[in-house]
């Protein structure tokens, strides 16, 4: 997860494309030996449905181009590929994350890309008082809320302020890997599933444009775990036990406000 999404998002912000091989890196199906191989038709065809566009998805897979002939990354070296890291971590931060000495001359051109492709998109929380919903687990250790949607919240209150029509939905023991809740009962039975909320948000969004329906106030959504009987078994999700409705008037207790200049988010 680190290497890929380290990868992708330098290629994002400095606009290169994967035959670039931006410190060696590139995108391939492989065989059993890890070595790139053509991705088979099947899987091919469903990729554009099945595929994120973060590798390992769909069959593709994260390469290593700086060994003879390439191999999957994870498994190219002992340390998989710690050199070709370090080499993303300096163009992404300018120096040299174990020695701080600088960047050689061609190193500086690729990180003045990627600084401008994130400068470009530096988000100003100015919305221009177009409605927007934010929906995000508490329990994501990936988006984590506090430096994301929080901060992107209290950024837009603060520039907008009455003028805003965002609203943020932040919901307790959810995450947004609710694939792995099916596959692993230890998380089925600690978290919901964050998809609900997105369908739910979809729902408002589209009764707020097409039939004016206001927007619920923002607020915290206090899901509750299923957990695990003695039998083993992690019982169906039930809507409104486990995963309560986007309240239209939220509790004083449940409500995320905002007042000067601070975000307050309730337990």
């Amino acid at each position: 997860m680190p290497q890929a999404i380290c990868v992708t998002y330098a290629n994002a912000y400095g606009r290169f494309g994967v035959a670039d091989n931006l410190c060696g890196y590139s995108f391939a199906a492989t065989d059993a030996s890890a070595a790139p191989a053509p991705l088979p038709p099947a899987a091919e065809a469903a990729l554009f449905a099945v595929g994120n566009g973060i590798p390992p998805t769909g069959g593709v897979n994260l390469i290593n181009n700086t060994i003879d002939g390439g191999r999957e990354d994870r498994a190219s070296s002992p340390d998989q590929n710690l050199a070709s890291a370090f080499h993303l971590h300096r163009l992404i931060t300018g120096r040299d994350p174990r020695t701080e000495q600088q960047l050689s001359d061609e190193e500086r051109l690729l990180h003045r890309r990627i600084r401008i492709g994130i400068d470009q998109v530096r988000a100003t929380g100015t919305l221009r008082g177009k409605p927007a919903l934010i929906v995000n687990g508490r329990a994501d250790a990936v988006v984590a809320p506090n430096h994301a949607s929080r901060a992107y919240y209290g950024r837009n209150q603060s520039v907008e302020g009455l003028e805003s029509n965002l609203r943020y939905y932040e919901v307790t023991n959810a995450h947004h890997f609710d694939a792995w809740n099916g596959l692993f009962p230890p998380l089925a039975e600690r978290f919901v599933p964050l998809h609900f909320y997105l369908l739910r948000a979809l729902d408002l969004m589209y009764n707020h444009l097409r039939g004016g329906q206001p927007l619920p106030p923002s607020q915290v959504i206090h899901a509750r775990p299923r957990g695990r009987p003695a039998s083993g078994e992690v019982p169906p999700v039930e809507i409104g036990t486990h995963v309560p409705l986007i309240a239209e008037e939220p509790q004083p207790e449940a409500r995320i406000t905002f007042a000067d200049n601070q975000l307050m988010i309730p337990d």
